[in-house]
């Protein structure tokens, strides 16, 4: 185990070695926030918060896969990335890349999150308090990358539309919070009619209706053409 302690990226951190239980990787993330990435041993947990409660005092201690982890699934090495937030229920999403750079998440098992296999799991992605806009999500998943020790560029293929797509089919709460990354994509004709199935559906309020109904009349506009309308 590797001991790795300091009260920010930035600063020099010291080390202590200690045989047996795996790696361990402690990051302050906030003034009496400690992250703790371990193998979920419950004796390396122990270990560590005594230790750091000896070193720096009472505090908030919370746990994540570590970043440098593999995982073999099949012929797959999969790097884990530090959640990218807690949902509802208390539990971290987690996302990670295999060595072919195909985006993965962990939903009872190890789930692609390329094609239709995308989790419910990933929904808060566009809840403000969990991810939000479309540039918070970006920056989200980019300081995520950056903290594992992999290019920042690999945001630009994260399945971010897949999100869009899936809270779409899913309900109006999770559609109405998506509506806002509509902007960012080049969507096709297939996914304008699930907005215009949304803005058909009286389930919906009239509000949630009118400002899908915008989204897509400028897609419409921009392309010069018109949806079939009953």
């Amino acid at each position: 185990m590797v001991f790795t302690l300091g009260r920010s990226p930035l600063e020099t951190r010291s080390a202590m070695n200690v045989n047996r239980f795996g790696d361990v990787l402690l990051r302050w993330r906030q003034r009496h926030t400690l992250a703790l990435c371990s193998n979920g041993d419950p004796l390396v947990r122990w270990l560590v918060i005594r230790r750091w409660f000896a070193s720096f005092g009472v505090g908030v201690v919370k746990t994540f896969r570590c970043v440098t982890q593999s995982m073999s699934n099949g012929d797959r090495n999969i790097t884990w990335l530090p959640p990218l937030f807690t949902n509802a229920g208390g539990a971290d999403v987690v996302v990670g890349v295999d060595a072919g750079y195909d985006w993965v998440t962990q939903y009872h098992t190890v789930v692609s999150l390329s094609g239709d296999g995308l989790p419910p799991s990933m929904l808060p992605l566009v809840q403000p308090g969990y991810g939000g806009d479309y540039p918070t999500a970006r920056d989200l998943i980019t300081s995520r990358l950056e903290t594992a020790g992999l290019p920042s560029s690999l945001v630009d293929t994260f399945p971010f539309f897949a999100v869009v797509d899936l809270a779409f089919r899913s309900s109006g709460f999770w559609a109405i919070n998506a509506a806002a990354w509509l902007p960012h994509f080049d969507f096709d004709e297939s996914f304008a009619n699930v907005l215009l199935q949304f803005t058909l559906n009286k389930q919906h309020s009239q509000s949630d209706r009118h400002l899908v109904a915008q989204h897509l009349h400028k897609w419409e506009t921009d392309r010069g053409i018109t949806l079939l309308r009953p």
